[in-house]
């Protein structure tokens, strides 16, 4: 199953370089199906960090991979590294 995945993922993202080459899109469809593609990937993604674990059983602690999920999915929100999350600096 986590090879049907990362087929998925692989074709979005071979679609993601399609639509941004097509020629044939105005600015405000190219962004729409951009968006959308995105949005797919971000879901396969999470789908198999949660349900397709890497070590195959389900067993292991899957917390900094949805972590680095969410920092490659919300990259505008990131603090600096010697920044808590709740705006303390860390020495």
């Amino acid at each position: 199953m986590n090879r049907i995945a990362k087929l998925y993922q692989s074709t979005i993202l071979t679609q993601i370089g399609l639509v941004q080459q097509d020629l044939t899109l105005d600015e405000h469809e190219r962004l729409d199906q951009l968006e959308h593609l995105a949005s797919l990937h971000a879901v396969m993604s999470l789908t198999e960090i949660l349900y397709l674990p890497a070590d195959g059983s389900g067993d292991g602690v899957v917390g900094e991979e949805v972590l680095d999920w969410l920092n490659t999915i919300d990259r505008g929100k990131q603090q600096p590294r010697n920044t808590s999350t709740i705006g303390i600096t860390s020495d």
